[in-house]
Formats: C-alpha cells, sequence, structure tokens
C-alpha cells in the first residue's frame, strides 16, 4: 500500500472492500440500504469520516447510490454510471493541451471499428435504422441543434449493431464530454453538408457490405470532423 497514504485512507479503503464483497455476494441486496453509518462506525471501531469517505469510495465504482439525509442504498453498477463517475476528469483532461485531439483520436478508433463491425454484422432493420436517421439528418441541414441531435443519433445507430451495453456507454460519454468543448461553427450549411456527405458514405458502405470501405469512409469522416474543429477554434481565438 502507498506509504502516503493517511491512516484514515488505509482505513476506509478497508471497508471499501469488506461492503463491495457484501454486495458481490449478495448479503447486501441491490435495493436494500445499507447500514447506519453509526453502525458501520460501530462495526469497524472508526469515525464518521473514514466510513462516508468508504461510502463515497462506493458510489464511484457505482455499488452505492447517496442521497441527503438518507441511508445510502446499494445500487448494481452499470457502463453509464461508472462513466458518468468519471465526467470531472474527463472534462479536466478535455481543457489541457493537447485533450481533445487525445479524445477525439480514441473516439476515432472506436467509429472506425463500428462502422467496420456494422458493414459485417448489422441486420437487415438495424441497416434500415441507419438509413432512417441518415434521411432525418439531411433534412435538417443548416438547422444547427436538429442536425446536431440527428448527426448523434446517425453514429449510436452504428453503435447499437453491436450490442453491447459497455460500447453505448463509451459512445454516450464521449459525444457528452467532446460536444460541450466544440467552439460556435461558422459556415453551418455548408458544414452541415459535408457531414452528411461523409455519413451517406459511411452508410453505402454499410449497405454494400463493405466493412473496410465503411472504415475508410468513417476515417475520413472522422479527420474531416477533427480539421474542421481546428479551423474554428482558431477562428474564435482570433474574434
Amino acid at each position: 500500500m502507498n506509504e502516503l497514504q493517511t491512516e484514515g485512507q488505509r482505513l476506509s479503503s478497508g471497508i471499501v472492500d469488506q461492503l463491495a464483497e457484501r454486495v458481490r455476494s449478495g448479503q447486501y441486496p441491490v435495493g436494500s440500504f445499507f447500514p447506519s453509518e453509526r453502525e458501520l462506525c460501530e462495526e469497524f471501531g472508526v469515525g464518521r469520516p473514514s466510513v462516508r469517505e468508504a461510502l463515497v469510495a462506493l458510489q464511484r465504482v457505482g455499488l452505492a447510490e447517496l442521497s441527503p439525509r438518507q441511508r445510502p442504498r446499494v445500487a448494481k453498477p452499470t457502463p453509464g454510471k461508472i462513466l458518468r463517475e468519471l465526467s470531472g476528469a474527463a472534462r479536466y483532461i478535455l481543457n489541457q493541451p493537447e485533450g481533445f485531439a487525445h479524445f477525439e483520436q480514441v473516439r476515432s478508433f472506436i467509429e472506425v471499428s463500428l462502422a467496420r463491425y456494422a458493414a459485417n454484422h448489422a441486420t437487415n432493420a438495424q441497416i434500415a435504422r441507419l438509413g432512417y436517421w441518415l434521411e432525418r439528418n439531411q433534412r435538417t441541414i443548416g438547422q444547427e441543434r436538429e442536425f446536431v441531435e440527428t448527426d448523434v443519433a446517425f453514429h449510436r445507430a452504428l453503435a447499437e449493431t453491436v450490442g453491447n451495453p459497455i460500447i453505448m456507454a463509451m459512445h454516450d460519454a464521449f459525444v457528452e464530454w467532446l460536444i460541450t468543448q466544440r467552439p460556435e461553427i461558422v459556415d453551418v450549411e455548408d458544414r452541415n453538408r459535408q457531414s452528411c456527405e461523409d455519413h451517406k458514405a459511411i452508410f453505402d458502405s454499410v449497405l454494400r457490405r463493405d466493412p473496410e470501405g465503411a472504415a475508410a469512409a468513417m476515417q475520413r469522416h472522422m479527420d474531416n470532423a477533427y480539421a474542421l474543429y481546428m479551423a474554428d477554434m482558431h477562428a474564435s481565438m482570433l474574434r
């Protein structure tokens, strides 16, 4: 254990391990209340700060729900809950030099893989859903808020083809984190048209069951989006 840890941190870490094991074993069922702070203090022989620190740590890993004036409740961890707990750290990293570029690189790896997977494995119904959002996206060119919503829905439909809740949670988290970082867009209609053309190229490759073509089309889309982001950032700094 790290020598720099305080005695309180070591105590709370031990409490976390024991309470987490009780949740995993079913001793504390999901939806039930944890013992009161007083009971936990007595059981573990610690003060309230150590117990509260342990409960907050359990919340960070999705095993506890903390509410004001109510005993903590046992929770079931989900990918979405865990990633939401990382939002603060993600936004801190995004505000660092190269932070946005690093996140976009990771997103690009994910999106290219999703496009390739969809071309190989998407069902006819999933391809139809992708086409539906492409059409909606095309109809909203020049309407920035609506265009962003249908743009996100198109990419989410690609992610849904995998049927993996972790991938869905990652997709939603990345969209939330990155959209908040985007500067004001200039030439909205031209940008929208370019994005739609990229989306159609991706869709056409998925429809043809061409995984490498879909992956290449998505990579071009990601590269175009990042280049436009950098241009907008530069323009916003000059204004």
